[in-house]
């Protein structure tokens, strides 16, 4: 059965990275992938929302912070979002390839962007 935890770390790690913004570091961005899927191996069993809620705004942030060393506001709002979206969707197994998706674009928009 498919879990959601893997879609939120997708979503995750894209936003983390998009809202570092440049330089892009890759030993850096490769690091924090793989924190953040050793993380989501450790939660592996279903989530509740307060779980979901609270795992997307670590990895999103915790993403932004090894990107570049520092986490700002901007950080915090994209973290806030993800774990808000990934909390609402706890129960609806349908929607987390959307989540995923969504995050990946905004995330690559906003390093492109910003």
């Amino acid at each position: 059965m498919v879990r959601q935890l893997p879609y939120i770390a997708i979503a995750a790690t894209f936003m983390g990275i998009g809202v570092a913004g440049e330089p892009l570091m890759p030993q850096r961005a490769i690091l924090a992938a793989m924190a953040v899927v050793a993380i989501t191996y450790a939660f592996r069993p279903v989530p509740t929302p307060l779980v979901a809620f609270l795992y997307g705004v670590f990895a999103t942030y915790a993403v932004a912070y090894v990107q570049h060393t520092e986490a700002d506001v901007q950080s915090a709002v994209a973290a806030l979002a993800v774990g808000g979206f990934s909390a609402a969707t706890v129960e609806k197994p349908r929607i987390w390839q959307t989540l995923a998706l969504a995050g990946a674009l905004i995330g690559t928009a906003t390093f492109f962007i910003g």
